[in-house]
């Protein structure tokens, strides 16, 4: 989503993105820091088969505490499956005004690999670009 703005972006698709400060506020508590973040640390072991991957703890500490997207000039696609629908998907796409596919019987791992996403996805995009 930041990235949109600075590239200018014709169109964008986001799946259960982490929402922006516009949509849950700040949370001034997290510490921001250079580390190594483990989801299964914090979540628990994954139970889906898929892996789970160390990531930069500082990125995580800047999202969690808050990162600012005032505004997006492209229209913009939210996916959100039924782990996110409530805390992404709604209010992301409410705030930026963005269409939202529910796909309320797949877990956040699914969304990226199920074949129905894909193909919504991808009919979407074919419809905002030229």
């Amino acid at each position: 989503m930041m990235a949109a703005v600075v590239v200018d972006a014709a169109a964008l698709v986001v799946i259960e993105p982490s929402p922006p400060v516009e949509v849950s506020g700040p949370d001034p508590s997290v510490v921001v820091g250079p580390g190594t973040y483990r989801a299964a640390d914090v979540y628990g072991p994954v139970t889906d088969g898929s892996q789970t991957r160390s990531e930069s703890a500082l990125a995580r500490a800047e999202r969690k505490r808050g990162i600012r997207v005032p505004r997006l000039d492209c229209p913009m696609l939210v996916v959100a499956g039924k782990d996110y629908l409530e805390t992404r998907g709604r209010p992301v796409a409410e705030y930026y005004r963005a269409q939202l596919l529910e796909f309320p019987d797949l877990n956040h791992g699914e969304l990226v690999s199920d074949p129905q996403v894909c193909d919504a996805i991808r009919r979407w995009v074919g419809c905002q670009l030229p």
